[in-house]
């Protein structure tokens, strides 16, 4: 039996308040190490939970990350496909080989009909 790794890491953060609107965050990331990841021997010291949620802060902002989730693919798919282009949800459902090597996609939705 294998066990598949997951390619991407999958962060999304839901906004919303009265008078405000709602506020959907999305982001699907390879989650790679940068310079500052990386020990004087070379090994990589954060995860990649931990470096997903940087790259969630750093196009989002401190404010919105407080309330992100690192979520499963198939919970993003569930819950959060309406949002994302047709093309890229085919790819993500069909897992076509190979997959590609190094996906960034980011978007953030706001609606507010008060």
């Amino acid at each position: 039996m294998t066990i598949e790794k997951e390619l991407y890491e999958f962060v999304v953060g839901d906004y919303f308040a009265t008078g405000e609107g709602r506020t959907t965050f999305i982001l699907i990331t390879r989650a790679l190490p940068w310079s500052e990841d990386y020990a004087e021997d070379m090994t990589v010291t954060t995860s990649r939970a931990e470096r997903a949620e940087r790259e969630f802060r750093e196009e989002f902002g401190g404010y919105f990350a407080r309330g992100a989730r690192n979520i499963s693919r198939d919970e993003f798919l569930e819950y959060y496909s309406i949002h994302i282009p047709p093309w890229l949800e085919r790819q993500l459902r069909e897992q076509p080989e190979p997959e590609p090597g190094n996906l960034h996609f980011a978007q953030r939705i706001h609606l507010n009909f008060g």
